[in-house]
């Protein structure tokens, strides 16, 4: 789990392949380095300059490592 106000670089996406395809839509593409701002209900991130909020059971399906 990720803590809030952690930098973290996306190493892969799971699940569905629909979702997948609708994440990387959204910017959440592998090697893509994001940014958790909070976690109160959503799960909301910084990605390329915009904040987007995920649940977490579609959060769940993003793999990440720390840099």
């Amino acid at each position: 789990d990720v803590g809030c106000g952690m930098c973290v670089r996306i190493t892969h996406l799971t699940g569905d392949p629909d979702l997948c395809r609708r994440l990387r839509e959204m910017g959440l593409c592998e090697s893509e380095s994001i940014f958790k701002v909070s976690q109160h209900g959503a799960l909301i991130c910084d990605v390329k300059n915009s904040r987007i909020a995920l649940s977490k059971h579609i959060a769940q399906n993003i793999k990440v490592e720390y840099i």
